[in-house]
């Protein structure tokens, strides 16, 4: 009996492509339209809008988009996308927590307000920034030790399980089994590093807009964040599971993650982060982890749905291909 040869792919798995239904949009429209009509008002607005739908969709370039976003729909409900963000975002806040813990530890004999402006400088609430500040700050150099190399051990180890937590989103995103990592120190730590250097890359964001001025404080920020598309491109294609023939498959993801991280931005700083402010002295604690679970829980959305539309695209291109070389064939 021999064995089974690993598989090419970055954890590729072998399956049959036929073994999804996979009903096009053109199709549900159909199958909707041929129900039966009853004479009332709402089976004529229903038929209103399903002729109004299937002439926006079948329309010039609308067509192929219209396909690609009701196929990541589908492949979102499938794999119970909010979910799966929800778990994403959980673990974001988890691991930020140590790493806000450890930094404000480490700069702790710079200045309490030098080590709060750091951690705030990260993408954490400055409430939460400065609770932690406050925290680390009280105790003497031995308990600052002890905060450093206990928050780094356990910083180590929410790195390893929010990485595990990707891998399963893409997984399943990319419909494949999730399996175990084949090395997961080295991976973990190859994670960490481009994570951390997302951050710092991030923080030095925020600060070249506030030192340049306008306008050209934010086309260097809006330009230094173009690590945000290389951070994903590298991570989805060398520590995540998927079925991808080249790193310009993830592009479509990357873009949209850094796309939306952009208007997430400009929603945090006009409406989030004033009604946490104003919330803080009525819900406290659950005031300020509620607003940041939001716009994590966003964030991690959008991360799936990402990886999804990633892999609905390198299905359809793969689709066109094969309909090509059959054609080909044929003739």
């Amino acid at each position: 009996m021999t064995s089974e040869p690993p598989p090419a792919l970055n954890d590729d798995a072998p399956r049959d492509d036929g073994a999804h239904d996979n009903p096009s949009l053109r199709g549900y429209l159909d199958e909707l339209a041929s129900r039966p009509i009853r004479d009332s008002r709402v089976d004529h607005a229903r038929t209103r809008v399903l002729d109004t739908a299937e002439r926006l969709t079948t329309w010039g370039p609308l067509g192929p988009i219209a396909e690609s976003g009701w196929q990541v729909w589908r492949r979102d409900r499938e794999i119970a996308g909010s979910v799966l963000a929800a778990a994403l975002a959980y673990r974001i806040f988890i691991w930020l927590l140590p790493l806000a813990l450890v930094l404000v530890a480490g700069l702790g004999f710079a200045g309490s307000s030098d080590a709060s402006s750091a951690v705030n400088d990260l993408g954490v609430s400055g409430v939460v920034a400065q609770s932690v500040s406050s925290t680390a700050q009280s105790g003497n150099w031995f308990g600052r030790i002890a905060l450093i190399i206990s928050g780094t051990i356990v910083f180590l180890y929410e790195s390893y399980v929010l990485l595990r937590t990707l891998r399963a989103i893409s997984a399943f995103s990319w419909r494949i089994p999730v399996r175990p990592m084949r090395n997961p120190a080295r991976q973990t730590l190859f994670f960490l590093g481009l994570s951390v250097l997302l951050l710092v890359a991030l923080a030095l964001t925020n600060k070249i807009a506030g030192y340049l001025f306008f306008p050209l404080g934010l086309v260097m920020a809006v330009a230094s964040l173009l690590v945000i598309p290389a951070y994903i491109v590298m991570v989805s294609m060398v520590l995540l599971p998927h079925r991808a023939t080249s790193w310009t498959a993830f592009i479509p993801g990357a873009i949209l993650v850094y796309v939306t991280y952009a208007l997430v931005h400009v929603l945090a700083t006009l409406l989030v982060v004033p009604w946490v402010a104003h919330k803080q002295a009525t819900y406290g604690v659950l005031g300020i982890s509620a607003g940041l679970l939001f716009l994590m829980f966003v964030f991690g959305r959008v991360v799936e749905l990402a990886f999804s539309l990633n892999a609905t695209l390198e299905e359809q291109r793969r689709a066109t291909r094969a309909r090509r070389i059959g054609g080909r064939s044929i003739a």
